[in-house]
C-alpha cells in the first residue's frame, strides 16, 4: 500500500463522495493486485512524474494529489500541497469562472489542447555527458544507478556519435529503405507526451527527431534491463474510471485498434507506441517508430513484446524493426534492439 493509504482518507473535491482510495504506482505485486480487485486502491500505471496524484474517486473518476478536501475554485498545482506546475485545474470545477480563472495555462483556454496538463518548457539545453540525464528522471536516487536502464540509455547514447551502432542496425533491418538513412536531429530523454483522460503523460526515455529522404521520422525508445512493462491492460482496469475510458479510446483510436485481444498484453506499450504517432503527427513525419533498446542478457520483456506485436499480425524477432501500417498517412513501426551490456557498469 502506498503512503497515500496510511493517511487519513479524504473526500473528494469534486463531487464530494467518499468513495476515494489511495493510488499505488509501478508492478504491482499479488497483494496489491487483489487489493485493487477488492476496490480498495488503484493501479497508476509505470508512468510516473513529479505531479502524480494521489487520490481517485470510484464515483466519479477524478485524481488529485496531496489529500486536498476542499472544492479546488482556486486550487491550482502549483499552490501549497497540490504540485509544482503553474497549471491550473480549475476545469474540475462543475461551474467553473468564464474563460478561466486568470492563472497561465488555465485549462478552460487551452481546452483545444487536451486536458493533460504537463507544463512543457520549448528551452532545451545540451548535454554534457551522461550524468545530465540524471536530472530528468522523476525520482534520480532510485532510478540512476549502475546497471539499471536508464544508466545504461544515457551512458550508451552519449557514447555514440550519433545513433547507437545496434539502433543504426535496427532501422537498416526495415522493409522501408528510407528508415535505413536515418539522420538524427535531437535526442531528448525523458520526453512527455500529453495523453487525454488525466494529468499524467507518457513519459518516454529518449525521443529522437530525425530525417529521412523522405522526411522527418519521430522514434520512441523504451530502455529496459530486467524491468517489466508494468501492469496488463486488465490490471490498469481502463473501464474503472471516465478518465481512463477516455484515455484508453483514444489510445486505441491512433493505433487504429478495438478492445479484442487487447486485455492481456501490457498497458505501457500501447501508449509508448501511440506517442511515436502523435508525435508524428505534431511534427509531419513520413514514419514513427517505436523500439525498445534492451540491455538485458536474458531478453527480459521480449515475450510480452512479441505478443503486443502479433497484435498487429507480425511476427517479432531481436534486432528487427517491423512494419505495422499507416496511421494518418503515418508509416508506424516497432522493434526491438540488443544493446551492448558494457554500459550497465
Amino acid at each position: 500500500m502506498s503512503e497515500a493509504g496510511k493517511r487519513e482518507t479524504p473526500l473528494c473535491p469534486k463531487c464530494g463522495s467518499s468513495e476515494v482510495v489511495p493510488i499505488a504506482y509501478g508492478m504491482p505485486g499479488p497483494e496489491l493486485a487483489e487489493a485493487s480487485k477488492r476496490g480498495e486502491v488503484e493501479l497508476g500505471g509505470c508512468v510516473v512524474t513529479d505531479r502524480d496524484p494521489e487520490w481517485h474517486c470510484k464515483a466519479c473518476g477524478h485524481e488529485w494529489g496531496k489529500g486536498v478536501t476542499r472544492p479546488p475554485y482556486h486550487k491550482h498545482i502549483g499552490d501549497p500541497g497540490v504540485g509544482d506546475s503553474t497549471h491550473c485545474i480549475c476545469h474540475n470545477l462543475k461551474n467553473p469562472p468564464p474563460g478561466g480563472c486568470g492563472r497561465l495555462h488555465c485549462v478552460n483556454r487551452e481546452e483545444q489542447q487536451g486536458d493533460s496538463m504537463t507544463k512543457k518548457s520549448r528551452i532545451l539545453m545540451s548535454t554534457t555527458g551522461p550524468d545530465d540525464w540524471q536530472q530528468f528522471l522523476a525520482q534520480p536516487e532510485k532510478h540512476w544507478r549502475a546497471g539499471y536502464s536508464a544508466w545504461a540509455l544515457a551512458h550508451c547514447w552519449e557514447a555514440a556519435a550519433g545513433l547507437p551502432a545496434e539502433i543504426e542496425k535496427l532501422l537498416i533491418s526495415s522493409t522501408t529503405p528510407d528508415l535505413h538513412q536515418v539522420e538524427p536531429l535531437i535526442a531528448l530523454p525523458e520526453y512527455a507526451v500529453d495523453l487525454p483522460g488525466g494529468d499524467r503523460p507518457s513519459m518516454n526515455d529518449v525521443f529522437v527527431l530525425g530525417r529521412t529522404p523522405a522526411g522527418a521520422v519521430t522514434i520512441m525508445v523504451e530502455g529496459k534491463v530486467n524491468e517489466s512493462f508494468g501492469p496488463l491492460v486488465t490490471d490498469w482496469e481502463p473501464d474503472s474510471s471516465p478518465g481512463k475510458q477516455k484515455r484508453w479510446s483514444y489510445l486505441l483510436s491512433v493505433l487504429g485498434l478495438d478492445r479484442q485481444g487487447c486485455d492481456t498484453l501490457r498497458y505501457q506499450l500501447f501508449h509508448r507506441t501511440a506517442s511515436a504517432v502523435i508525435e508524428a503527427q505534431r511534427f509531419s513525419a513520413t514514419d514513427a517508430v517505436m523500439m525498445v533498446h534492451s540491455f538485458s542478457d536474458k531478453d527480459t520483456g521480449f515475450d510480452d513484446y512479441k505478443a503486443f506485436a502479433e497484435l498487429f499480425d507480425v511476427q517479432a524477432g531481436i534486432g528487427e524493426l517491423l512494419f505495422i501500417g499507416e496511421r494518418n498517412n503515418t508509416r508506424l513501426h516497432i522493434g526491438w534492439a540488443r544493446g551492448d551490456r558494457e554500459f550497465l557498469d
